[in-house]
Formats: structure tokens, sequence, C-alpha cells
């Protein structure tokens, strides 16, 4: 089951594609998610997970 919706995960998306062409992907974590959506750790866990696994699984 999603915690996080359907447009909370494309604009982490697209933050997480922006910071990866500028070199800075390592900035990237649950914690800046909770940060930028005001969420809980759950929720941004799942949302990061999410995020790196659809990454890993594209290449």
């Amino acid at each position: 089951m999603k915690l996080y919706t359907q447009e909370n995960f494309e604009s982490m998306k697209q933050l997480k594609q922006d910071l990866d062409e500028i070199g800075e992907s390592d900035r990237f974590t649950v914690k800046m998610i909770q940060r930028r959506l005001r969420i809980g750790a759950e929720k941004a866990g799942q949302l990061f997970s999410d995020l790196t696994i659809d990454k890993e699984d594209g290449e």
C-alpha cells in the first residue's frame, strides 16, 4: 500500500533527476523528502525506497 500521492512521487522524482544532473545525487535523502513534502519518516522512507528502486530497475 502506497503511503504517498502520485503528485508527491512525481515532484520528488523530478528533484532526484535535477540533483543527478548537477552531480549532487548524494544530497537526495529521506530527510530531504521529509522536509520538502512535510511528511513523516515512514512515508518519506517508502517514497525514497520506491524512487531508488525505480532507478535501479531502469538501468
